[in-house]
């Protein structure tokens, strides 16, 4: 889609070391809200989708979210709610796509992280129905596209 967006995937990576170093245990729980690479992908997807749609505060929870603010004034979370914001992007065709850059857990790495690319359309004037458009790059195949319409 040749959309800029900032790069969530090294924001939450960034944040997950941090939160690594400051407590082991709640960096272990927040990767396990990540979506990842194998038969959980859907729940997990769902899962992080509905915990971040309040921003990063609200997935990390009010008292991480203090510990991370006592560091840097609450720069880290400021990062990370504008990278996993979603952004709307108008194609050539007309259409208006809602473009959210999703961090996506690699399964076979351990702290390894790819991104997703979902891109949602809703019909609008002449067009009818929806599209959702899933781009992804996995270590076996390379690029990958699951496009979806109704």
């Amino acid at each position: 889609m040749g959309v800029f967006m900032p790069d969530a995937v090294a924001e939450v990576g960034h944040l997950l070391a941090v939160v690594e170093a400051l407590d082991p245990r709640a960096a272990q729980e927040l990767r396990g809200g990540l979506p990842r690479c194998d038969s959980t992908f859907g729940l997990g997807l769902a899962f992080f989708l509905a915990a971040t749609a309040n921003g990063a505060r609200a997935w990390l929870g009010p008292k991480r979210c203090r510990l991370l603010e006592q560091l840097d004034g609450g720069a880290l979370l400021d990062d990370l709610d504008l990278a996993l914001a979603p952004r709307h992007r108008r194609t050539a065709d007309g259409r208006e796509w809602r473009v959210m850059s999703i961090p996506v857990m690699d399964g076979t790495a351990a702290g390894g992280c790819r991104g997703l690319l979902c891109a949602i359309s809703d019909g609008a004037d002449l067009q009818t129905g929806s599209a959702l458009v899933l781009q992804m790059r996995l270590p076996a195949l390379g690029a990958v596209q699951l496009v979806a319409a109704g």
